[in-house]
């Protein structure tokens, strides 16, 4: 014999914070979700010291300097729309948690005035990448602070010091998609070398930290039905959200599950348990190729 259906109640969660440093993809991007507000993924990044001895000749003269950005297949929401992403320079270190990561919710104190802004139509799939023209005036000290062999460049404290890291900054006034980055963004110094003739652009590249590259992530809730969810001890009734419950992997939404009446079960006489089975379903054209549903869910027993 068999029960059918056992009572089962739905919520939506908060998690606290969530570790997005050493993971094999970054976000950027900000959409405006009906029914989950707005969400917007910044990538931070801290560039690691590069063998600037290349540039100790005179025969060389500064180019540009620029960040580049590589994609790596991922996208949320529709791409058809123009995207604007700007980098600005931070004003601290970057530091780590107790644990040596960094979590979506880490926020970092950076300059107003952007090194350098681009609009662009996402392309996702294929192999191009996104290159951001900086400010002049940050290239140019770069150049000559590498060429002349400035302190700065003689250790990676020192570097981290002088450059404390960058923030790619999506413009949270337009509802565009969410572009996933390899985490590989790299600074980039061109110059133009003499030695040869005509003369050539070439560049040197400082590599983003592995350990110092994350997402942040924020969420904007206020005038939906989830604005009331606020600490990770939090539930959300699926009756208050018109009976449904919400997974939201970047802005670390969940969904909860209980079951008040399981434990009614042993009173049954001779009733013994070979399988069970939770079954989930995804609400009609909530998903399509652009909104696709997650390849994986894990399931967690709560301990509260």
């Amino acid at each position: 014999s068999s029960i059918d259906t056992v009572t089962v109640t739905m919520s939506t969660i908060k998690f606290d914070s969530l570790a997005t440093s050493q993971m094999v993809r970054t976000l950027v991007g900000s959409h405006r979700d009906e029914k989950l507000g707005r969400i917007s993924a910044t990538t931070c990044f801290k560039p690691s010291l590069t063998n600037t001895s290349v540039l100790d000749r005179a025969n060389i003269s500064f180019d540009y300097a620029s960040m580049v950005l590589r994609y790596d297949g991922y996208f949320f929401y529709d791409t058809v729309t123009a995207q604007r992403v700007s980098v600005h320079q931070l004003t601290r270190e970057m530091e780590t948690a107790e644990d040596g990561r960094m979590y979506n919710t880490m926020e970092f104190d950076m300059f107003d005035m952007p090194l350098g802004s681009l609009t662009f139509l996402p392309k996702p799939r294929s192999n191009d990448s996104i290159e951001i023209v900086l400010d002049k005036t940050f290239g140019h000290d770069l150049f000559n602070k590498a060429r002349d062999g400035h302190p700065d460049f003689e250790s990676n404290d020192k570097f981290g010091k002088y450059i404390r890291g960058f923030a790619i900054v999506p413009d949270t006034t337009l509802s565009t998609s969410i572009i996933g980055l390899t985490p590989h963004a790299e600074l980039r110094l061109y110059y133009v070398d003499r030695d040869v003739v005509p003369g050539e652009r070439k560049y040197i590249a400082f590599n983003a930290d592995d350990n110092f590259t994350y997402t942040r992530t924020a969420a904007d809730r206020r005038n939906t039905k989830l604005s009331s969810l606020q600490g990770a001890r939090d539930r959300l009734s699926a009756g208050i959200t018109d009976d449904e419950g919400y997974v939201q992997a970047g802005a670390g939404l969940g969904l909860r599950i209980d079951l008040p009446h399981v434990r009614n079960l042993k009173q049954l006489s001779n009733f013994y348990v070979t399988r069970a089975a939770l079954l989930i379903q995804p609400v009609r054209k909530s998903y399509n190729r652009v909104m696709k549903l997650p390849a994986a869910l894990q399931v967690h027993i709560v301990n509260h």
